[in-house]
């Protein structure tokens, strides 16, 4: 007698870190970004209500639930978190079915980590002078407006004219 079962085979394929939808390239205490985990089906079998945690230096941060997941299928599990008090190196982590909850055909692949440099606010070299940029390019349009107006021709005067 054989017996064939299906099962289904989560795994965390990809993972990105998104600031407003974009994948992030360095982070900053205070951002509020998204962890995004990339969940696939590569069983045979239908995963269903599959719950994901996403952990910042190993302290939970989020969690979730996916409802439905059929074989070949792929969805995203994601997770808000700020960032604070964070330095050095932060290691964000998304790991699915971690009370091994659903019976799969392989348990090893339920989780994915990624490492990213945390800097503190103010002291990156990106824009670092954009403000005042801004406000010297404003400053300067509104002189420009100013001798603009001044310069042009003066409104025409009626002259008085007594009626005798």
């Amino acid at each position: 007698m054989i017996i064939v079962t299906s099962k289904p085979d989560l795994l965390v394929e990809s993972m990105e870190i998104r600031i407003g939808g974009v994948e992030a390239d360095d982070l900053e205490n205070g951002d509020v970004i998204e962890v995004i985990g990339f969940i696939r089906n590569q069983g045979r079998a239908t995963a269903q209500n599959v719950s994901f945690y996403c952990t910042l230096n190993g302290v939970l941060v989020g969690t979730g639930e996916i409802s439905e997941l059929g074989p070949g299928g792929l969805t995203m599990a994601a997770c808000d978190i700020q960032l604070t008090e964070s330095s050095g190196v932060a290691t964000f982590t998304v790991e699915i079915d971690g009370t091994n909850s659903i019976e799969e055909s392989m348990e090893e692949n339920n989780a994915r980590s990624v490492e990213f440099p945390i800097r503190e606010p103010g002291t990156g070299s990106e824009d670092g002078g954009a403000g005042s940029i801004i406000v010297a390019i404003s400053l300067m349009a509104v002189l420009f407006s100013l001798a603009a107006f001044q310069m042009g021709p003066k409104s025409p005067k009626k002259e008085f004219q007594r009626r005798k």
